[in-house]
């Protein structure tokens, strides 16, 4: 399911830390989600690409005025 929402099959980052490091902010965006409470990562992700309003909430951030 995240393979294909966050198209890793498709990256070419191989070298050095570079796939750990992917991985790593991967990982914290799933555990951001989860926070907020949400259980399906791959729809949220969805979502977040056109409601700033929820990637605003996801990232607790406050939305510009």
């Amino acid at each position: 399911m995240r393979d294909v929402t966050l198209r890793e099959d498709a990256s070419k980052v191989c070298a050095g830390n570079r796939a750990r490091n992917l991985a790593t902010l991967r990982n914290a965006e799933m555990g951001l989600i989860r926070q907020h409470g949400r259980t399906d990562i791959a729809a949220t992700i969805r979502d977040a690409e056109y409601d700033k309003n929820l990637l605003h909430a996801l990232l607790r951030l406050e939305p510009a005025l």
